[in-house]
């Protein structure tokens, strides 16, 4: 059993999914569920960084 798993969910929709089978696992590491597992769903959008320029453009 590996420590842990990264998965990155950049660029991912609010709603997309990630399978098991869409993991990518250690070496020697296998599934022990069914490939089309869901293992975690985005459940909103990641919020973009505003600048410092467009921060003080809103308060203006």
């Amino acid at each position: 059993i590996p420590d842990n798993v990264t998965v990155s969910v950049q660029g991912l929709a609010a709603g997309a999914a990630v399978l098991a089978k869409d993991l990518v696992l250690p070496e020697g590491v296998k599934l022990t569920v069914e490939e089309d597992t869901v293992v975690l769903q985005v459940l909103a959008a990641q919020a973009e960084e505003v600048s410092e320029g467009e921060e003080e453009a809103a308060e203006a």
